[in-house]
């Protein structure tokens, strides 16, 4: 990817609580004029932790420790997130 700007960009994300927690939380939000796909693609990464903190904190009788996946098919963002250097392991 060279980066190059493509046009206007938006992100969403989804959360799906376990069963017997409320509805799916979704949001989406404009990025911006001018930007690549990779920051729209880290952008929903982020907007879906966003979602993950408010479903915590809005959420009765948690656990001391749980696990929250988070789904992402850019390879190019998940190297930028984890910090990886042009490594493709899955």
């Amino acid at each position: 990817m060279n980066g190059a700007s493509v046009g206007c960009g938006a992100c969403a994300a989804v959360l799906v609580p376990l069963a017997g927690d409320e509805d799916n939380y979704y949001g989406s939000k404009a990025v911006g004029n001018n930007v690549a796909s990779l920051r729209c693609e880290l952008e929903g990464i982020l907007l879906g932790l966003e979602l993950s903190v408010k479903y915590y904190q809005s959420s009765k009788y948690r656990k001391i420790s749980e696990v929250l996946y988070v789904l992402c098919d850019c390879s190019s963002a998940i190297d930028v997130i984890v910090g990886r250097q042009k490594v493709c392991c899955y």
